[in-house]
């Protein structure tokens, strides 16, 4: 990729929820990182003339909608559950989100970083905040209104986090967090980056959600692939918030070699 003129903002393509819905924090991580990162500006741009493309599912929506050119993709990944490949020339690639996304990708020739762009979220925190709740209810944008979020609102010592609120925002609740659960999968990603412990729950079966495969994706990376923490809906609503952050305390296992991880993210950003 051509560096942009200092004055120039970089095009980068981040998927956009349709209305009247307000944005997908995991989406929009992208843009917020690469500034607090590197120092360079991005306007949002349509597939068929962007640069860059970051975090998300979003290398099938680009496939299928840009033009003759080839965007840098960033940690992005795949989002459908099926068995389609991907040419490797029909984009400038630096990183991929996960070990999934790099089987589908035919005659990539090159090393490319393997993780999610949203380890990269502390960057995003001034400083550590402090924690103010035992635990951080992370929902989908689809599961928001779901009977078991809204239950889980009259729990003492809860947060719920609404992932339509700006992405610094939602780094900086999930760090004020003492323990996250998420159907999210960003919700998880950037718990690991601040260093909150946290579970997958799932509060629906909604397809439009996505299948377990970006999941698996994203824990491909760590040398511990099977450290996803897993929680049933029904322990969780059976229990209360003590017993419900026991168990993510218990069961979560710390990724030891994130350092590692978002040191090659930073090097494979073109610049």
């Amino acid at each position: 990729m051509t560096t942009p003129h200092p004055q120039a903002p970089l095009r980068m393509y981040w998927w956009r929820p349709w209305s009247p819905l307000r944005g997908n924090f995991g989406d929009e991580l992208g843009p917020y990182l690469v500034d607090a990162l590197f120092g360079i500006r991005t306007v949002w741009a349509e597939p068929d003339t962007c640069e860059i493309a970051a975090a998300g599912s979003i290398i099938e929506i680009l496939l299928s909608s840009k033009s003759t050119n080839r965007p840098v993709l960033w940690g992005s990944g795949m989002f459908w559950d099926s068995s389609g490949v991907v040419a490797a020339d029909e984009f400038e690639i630096t990183a991929l989100r996960g070990s999934l996304t790099r089987a589908r990708i035919t005659d990539l020739d090159t090393e490319v970083a393997l993780g999610d762009p949203g380890l990269l979220a502390h960057a995003l925190l001034k400083s550590a905040p402090r924690k103010q709740y035992s635990l951080g209810i992370v929902p989908h944008f689809l599961d928001a209104d779901r009977p078991a979020v809204t239950q889980l609102r009259t729990w003492p010592d809860v947060k719920i986090i609404d992932v339509t609120d700006p992405a610094p925002e939602v780094v900086r609740e999930i760090a004020e967090c003492h323990y996250i659960l998420s159907s999210s999968l960003h919700g998880l990603v950037v718990a690991d980056s601040v260093g909150t412990p946290n579970a997958y729950v799932a509060f629906s079966n909604d397809h439009r959600i996505g299948g377990p495969n970006k999941f698996h994706d994203y824990y491909s990376v760590f040398a511990d692939p099977g450290r996803q923490l897993s929680v049933p809906l029904a322990g969780v609503l059976s229990g209360d918030t003590r017993s419900v952050a026991a168990e993510v305390e218990r069961g979560y296992r710390a990724p030891d070699d994130l350092t590692t991880i978002t040191d090659r993210l930073v090097k494979a950003f073109p610049r």
